[in-house]
């Protein structure tokens, strides 16, 4: 006799962080819980049993359908729902409760949502819905040693798998989410949060090892299982071994039936590898051909796009992004999980999809499409056409930061002032949240985070702390990010009093453990022109505190020369600083005493005098110094503070005594510039370098890359060729050399059109000319330069000392 409506069965080993949240929030639902344990030496069975669950115990023998057949038999409920201890219920509880007593009894299994988080971000999520809830005493069991299916009889050659599968998610290697039917079983009205393959848990290791062991015993038992090989593939993912995944997904897929439930997820995963590998080609055709047979998966779509934008294919990508959304559109088959819209029944019996329910990531079918079209738009310049659609990828998405930033930077562009950007911001946020908004009567109980960070990304700093200033404003910024946005905007004072403060009040001071703080918090003191003060160096970790201190003393040095650059202040120089480096005679005594006081010539990899020259060489150096030294003027150039930047450039340069070893350094500090936006004092520092010796070859793509942009194409040409011989793998360069082709083929085709403009044939050669030089501009060799680096475009002079912002 039946005692209850719904039980909970589960297996575990060692889950006493999450059962107690698992069980909370069925609770209220089930009738009885049973909690199969495996071997626990934690306190996850006493945890279970003041949840009221029964325990059962059972020696772990490496298969988790035999762990989790045992409870099967003991229900004494009408259902039964397996979930796992990290999976806990967060939506439909109660009409749950209502709905199945509606279900006729012909169903004997109902899927529910699953919501699977695969980043820390909130729109970081897949979704997919198996079969979870089935009749209890209708002959219902789990097979295989991994991936556990649900089957029904007990002849194995007649048995037929219900739930299947898992799916590599979209960093990888670190990411995945279980796999799901694509069979419209009815679906229940429950949604469950599942967090146990966050990238922080995969990061150990531990169930990748586990699940590889159990998966090449599985193939043992059955060689060259397409399923198991699918799943193998995901494991090879997910400890980093991206090659062998892709031979385990190819092998998968050429044996895997086409009714297969688990196949599209298969095809989205091996393209997912196939793009990772840069193996562009190959997924086009893979996906020209799959997209044809599971038209509805709109993650097909997307990831069809991105290969089309790879090979330079830009408006048929954009016709592809279009399609995805159009799949949303005409069949309804994505899933929000602002509203996440569940199928119900009625009297009349249960509705079935048209489509089936495909794993997806959150957003497949509405932000995300709209936003890479966005940054299409915006690319080839239509601005409006791009805000409109960052605004409409918002309106499925809220919360979608991507399409924030895109909106942010493409009114940044489009020439709007900071306050007007601002302005636009929060309206749209007001817009987005009205309903919301309307309910609670407040703003301060919506989290405006979305739009502080917008600002923050397209360099509007000040309007992002103005914001901030609000005591009303609820956000969510970390304290590091505030620091680093007031260094930006030259509040050096206010960065300082703010971390003589947070130490001063005894606050945790593990907050400046954090690399970026301490960095920032360096630098706003050096660029005022003071040492580091002693609660900086008691926050440091004991084994960096002496590297910290050789830096500050030969950054502070009272007897250096008078560079003329000041000490951070906002003022500009005017004289040209030649950038060529002499090296000082009292360098190696000043040096030498800097390190000494800190025990550094304790050490032999630090310096050792060379009898010879009596220099101090980059060998005899230390390498940590010299590395937190570029990692500061990195910071530096990054939050404006050239000033900083070229004092300790200028430093670091006068320990070099070989010529190339300064040469290499001045490439990588124009290299720095560059990539910060600063392009025109970087090509400065590498045309004074072309002139000492030879450039490496990312720094000839730079210069290349700032020539063709100023329309030198035979000079670029020329640039990009060298760059090839020292590196002929630098596709970037290569790509860039075809367009200079191009480009001076178009100028030559063009004087002979306005010579001889009745000659048919050579109009029809420069429209053919023009066509190519677009494909060819749709390749992604070009640096991007988003908002921030725009405004150093604007900021940028002739020469390294420039003003700090």
């Amino acid at each position: 006799m039946k005692q209850g409506l719904v039980g909970i069965h589960m297996i575990v080993q060692n889950e006493e962080h999450y059962l107690p949240r698992c069980l909370g929030s069925f609770q209220s639902l089930a009738s009885e819980c049973f909690v199969t344990d495996t071997g626990s030496v934690d306190r996850t069975v006493e945890i279970a049993r003041q949840h009221q669950a029964t325990v059962l115990h059972a020696k772990w023998d490496e298969d988790f359908a035999s762990a989790r057949n045992i409870s099967l038999p003991l229900a004494s409920t009408d259902w039964i729902l397996c979930v796992d201890a990290d999976e806990y219920a967060v939506e439909g509880i109660d009409e749950l409760l209502a709905f199945l007593p509606t279900v006729e009894p012909s169903i004997t299994k109902l899927r529910v949502t699953i919501i699977n988080r695969i980043g820390e971000q909130e729109q970081a999520n897949v979704l997919f819905q198996p079969v979870r809830l089935f009749r209890a005493g209708r002959g219902y069991r789990y097979n295989g040693r991994i991936h556990e299916q649900l089957v029904r009889g007990t002849t194995g050659d007649r048995e037929r798998a219900i739930t299947v599968g898992a799916s590599v998610e979209s960093e990888l290697p670190t990411e995945i989410a279980k796999g799901v039917s694509v069979e419209q079983e009815p679906l229940a009205p429950l949604v469950i949060m599942h967090d146990g393959y966050l990238p922080s848990t995969m990061a150990t290791g531990h169930k990748p090892r586990r699940n590889l062991k159990l998966l090449q015993k599985q193939l043992v038992e059955q060689p060259e299982h397409p399923f198991h090989l699918y799943n193998l593939g995901v494991t090879y993912c997910q400890l980093g071994y991206v090659e062998k995944a892709t031979e385990a997904f190819a092998q998968s897929l050429q044996s895997t039936p086409l009714e297969a439930p688990y196949r599209p997820t298969l095809v989205r995963d091996y393209t997912k590898v196939l793009i990772v590998l840069e193996r562009y080609d190959e997924a086009h055709g893979l996906l020209a051909v799959e997209r044809q047979r599971y038209w509805g998966y709109a993650d097909l779509h997307l990831l069809f796009g991105e290969t089309l934008q790879q090979q330079g294919l830009e408006e048929r990508a954009y016709q592809v992004y279009a399609e995805a959304v159009e799949h949303y559109t005409d069949h309804g088959t994505s899933v929000n999980i602002t509203k996440i819209e569940l199928q119900s029944t009625s009297d009349k019996g249960h509705e079935v999809q048209s489509e089936p329910a495909y794993v997806t990531e959150q957003g497949s079918a509405t932000c995300k499409p709209y936003t890479a079209m966005g940054r299409l738009a915006q690319k080839k310049g239509f601005l409006q056409e791009a805000a409109q659609l960052y605004k409409l990828a918002l309106v499925s998405m809220p919360t979608y930061k991507p399409a924030w930033r895109g909106l942010a930077d493409v009114l940044q562009q489009s020439g709007e002032p900071d306050e007007r950007i601002a302005e636009q911001l929060k309206t749209g946020w007001k817009d987005q949240w009205k309903e919301q908004l309307q309910r609670v009567a407040v703003e301060a109980d919506r989290d405006i985070t979305e739009v502080i960070q917008a600002l923050a990304s397209c360099g509007a700093y000040e309007q992002a702390l103005h914001i901030l200033q609000d005591q009303d404003c609820n956000h969510s910024i970390p304290e590091a990010d505030l620091v680093h946005w007031m260094l930006c905007v030259n509040r050096v004072s206010e960065v300082q009093e703010w971390a003589e403060r947070q130490y001063r009040d005894g606050k945790d001071h593990h907050v400046f453990k954090a690399s970026d703080l301490k960095m920032d918090w360096a630098v706003a003191c050096w660029t005022h022109g003071s040492t580091l003060p002693s609660s900086f160096l008691a926050v440091i970790e004991l084994e960096e505190n002496s590297t910290w201190r050789a830096l500050d003393r030969l950054l502070c040095d009272q007897n250096e020369p008078e560079t003329g650059l000041g000490t951070g202040t906002n003022t500009e120089t005017k004289t040209k600083i030649n950038i060529e480096i002499k090296t000082p005679n009292n360098t190696e005594t000043r040096v030498k005493s800097h390190l000494k006081d800190e025990g550094w010539d304790q050490d032999e990899r630090i310096i050792q005098p060379d009898a010879d020259s009596q220099k101090v060489t980059t060998s005899q150096v230390s390498a940590c110094v010299q590395t937190l030294a570029k990692t500061i003027i990195e910071r530096a150039v990054q939050t404006g503070q050239l000033s900083l930047a070229k004092r300790l450039h200028m430093k670091i340069a006068e320990l070099y005594v070989e010529p190339y070893e300064r040469l290499l350094h001045k490439q990588w500090i124009a290299e720095v510039l560059y990539r910060t936006g600063y392009t025109m004092a970087a090509a400065e520092i590498l045309i004074q370098c072309m002139a000492e010796g030879e450039l490496q070859a990312q720094s000839l793509f730079i210069l290349g890359e700032t020539v063709y942009t100023r329309g030198h194409y035979d000079q670029a040409l020329a640039l990009f060729q060298q760059a090839l011989e020292q590196e002929p793998g630098l596709h970037r360069a290569r790509a860039g050399a075809s367009l200079c082709y191009l480009q001076l083929a178009k100028e030559v085709i063009e004087q002979e059109v306005t010579r001889s403009p009745s000659v048919a044939e050579l109009t029809a050669q420069l429209t053919v000319l023009e066509q190519k030089l677009r494909l060819a501009e749709g390749l992604p060799w070009r640096t991007v330069f988003h908002a921030k680096e725009r405004r150093n475009h604007v900021a940028e002079q002739s020469h390294f000392a420039m003003h700090d912002r």
